[in-house]
């Protein structure tokens, strides 16, 4: 019974996927995924893309943010990192890489060519369960996990956005990066579904020392 269930919940989130005004309007100009357009809106309001010449991603798969990048910084160098082989794009340097051991780190740095990056994003999100404390801990284990890997490789005078869900471990997380950043901004971009509990960090012009 349960197992029916769930099948039919399925079925009902697939069916709400494909009549998805994004997924469908993503097919139409060519994006891979739907998450293009919440990158898209970020750099509408918060313009952290144009001019930059070093951009590093932080969970890249499937590409979508990695082809916007591409599309508004098209002479930049993009290193788009990800623990799942990701298809290539043109003009990105796609890395398969898993950023809990020192040997992805290694791959990175490498990438870099021992510089610093620019701009830092990340659309990443973990597997989930469907509970929610649960599901909401392993976020920020990764939240946690990006900051570390992206204070390695920004810039003095950089741009970080990263993902994260709504809470209050998420809100004490926000409230000691402020610390890093000249300006810091939350925002949940229009093409976030209405029931996501998504909210995407901003921060620029990054101190390496932290800011007192």
């Amino acid at each position: 019974m349960s197992k029916g269930r769930r099948t039919q919940s399925s079925q009902r989130w697939l069916q709400r996927w494909l009549k998805d005004p994004y997924v469908l309007r993503a097919r139409k100009e060519g994006w891979r995924a739907r998450s293009a357009f919440k990158l898209l809106e970020i750099e509408e309001k918060h313009k952290i893309l144009k001019g930059k010449r070093r951009i590093l991603e932080l969970g890249s798969a499937p590409g979508g943010w990695t082809e916007v990048v591409r599309h508004i910084t098209p002479t930049s160098f993009i290193v788009a990192v990800d623990r799942l082989e990701m298809d290539p794009i043109e003009g990105a340097l796609c890395l398969q890489a898993d950023l809990s051991s020192e040997e992805g780190w290694d791959k990175v740095r490498s990438a870099l060519s021992d510089q610093k990056a620019d701009v830092v994003l990340s659309d990443a999100a973990p597997n989930t369960i469907g509970h929610a404390s649960t599901d909401h801990i392993r976020m920020m284990v990764l939240v946690e996990k990006i900051w570390q890997c992206s204070q390695a490789f920004l810039d003095d005078g950089g741009v970080f956005v990263c993902k994260g869900w709504q809470g209050h471990e998420w809100s004490v997380f926000v409230k000691s990066l402020q610390k890093y950043f000249i300006k810091t901004s939350l925002m949940k971009p229009p093409s976030s579904q209405k029931e996501s509990r998504e909210v995407f960090f901003i921060g620029q012009g990054y101190h390496v020392a932290e800011r007192l």
